[in-house]
């Protein structure tokens, strides 16, 4: 539904160095906010039928949602995450958001840092023979 309740935007970019293998979200919002990563609405609230900062998206600790956004961050670059954020009653908007990502390594970094140790590991096999 269109909202009725008074609407600010907010933008924020962000760039992955690689594809997340783990991405855990956590959003908070003055009132409640509807939540798009690269254009996948991924918080859906219903600004209409807010009460104060006790939706999906709250503003207060025990309300603030977390989401895995693991499938939607498979490519390494610029990500864009943007909130439409409402207030049902007072004057001032909020919106947080933390992101915990981790990468796994490429497989041919095991390689990389393994060729040191078996060198070293032979080294000290041939002393000791």
């Amino acid at each position: 539904p269109a909202p009725t309740a008074p609407t600010a935007t907010f933008y924020t970019n962000f760039n992955l160095p690689a594809a997340a293998s783990s991405a855990i979200f956590i959003f908070g919002a003055d009132d409640t906010a509807r939540i798009w990563i690269d254009g996948h609405l991924v918080v859906d609230a219903n600004p209409n039928e807010i009460t104060n900062c006790a939706e999906t998206v709250g503003c207060i600790p025990a309300q603030l949602g977390t989401y895995d956004l693991t499938g939607l961050l498979q490519q390494a670059g610029e990500h864009q995450i943007v909130a439409d954020v409402y207030q049902r009653a007072g004057d001032t908007f909020g919106f947080m958001e933390k992101g915990i990502i981790t990468y796994a390594p490429e497989p041919g970094t095991f390689f990389l840092l393994g060729i040191p140790l078996v060198a070293m590991g032979m080294k000290r096999f041939v002393r000791l023979g």
